[in-house]
């Protein structure tokens, strides 16, 4: 259990991206990139059609305090940092662990919040997961990008199916389509 708290403490470092580039210095809308289905942190009003959350309120205040109009664009984790580096947003505000490979290409905040990972599986599973060695071998699922994802490659002999959105794999181990997934906790 020791060897899957280190892996997941390390995998969960997650940081918001503010990486701002030279084009939104020039311009007066700030072009941001976000996962918006992460309540609190950032997800779409059902009432009014608005992103909000704690880093929809955060960003919004960088950018007022920096006299930029901020303009949220929805998109997937794992296009955030593809993204930024194509200068189709300025910048990412959203749940993202920082690997070295991705601070090679963009430039991370000191992270503000360790969520950590949760295993999740079926009830009858559940039984049999007491560290990270009893998900050895077995076929996992995992959101695209996700520190789940990043931290599931790395046990031996898995396999991991990935998907959009962390509901999707949420809902492929319920109709028992993989063993389990690790999750922002």
């Amino acid at each position: 259990m020791a060897m899957f708290k280190k892996m997941a403490a390390a995998a969960a470092a997650a940081a918001v991206v503010f990486s701002f580039s030279a084009a939104a210095d020039a311009a007066q809308t700030l072009r941001v990139g976000s996962l918006t289905v992460y309540a609190p942190f950032e997800y779409v009003n059902s009432q009014n059609g608005e992103y909000e959350g704690f880093d929809m309120d955060l960003i919004r205040e960088i950018g007022r305090r920096k006299g930029f109009d901020v303009q949220i664009i929805s998109m997937t984790l794992d296009g955030l940092v593809p993204a930024l580096v194509s200068g189709n947003i300025d910048a990412a505000v959203s749940a993202l662990t920082i690997t070295p490979e991705r601070a090679e290409k963009v430039d991370f905040t000191k992270p503000y919040l360790n969520a950590g990972l949760t295993v999740m599986t079926t009830k009858e599973n559940a039984p049999k997961i007491k560290s990270v060695k009893d998900l050895e071998n077995k076929l996992l699922c995992a959101e695209i990008g996700s520190s789940g994802a990043l931290v599931m490659k790395r046990i031996p002999g898995t396999t991991v199916r990935t998907f959009n959105s962390a509901a999707d794999a949420f809902l492929e181990l319920n109709k028992g389509g993989c063993f389990a997934m690790l999750n922002d906790g």
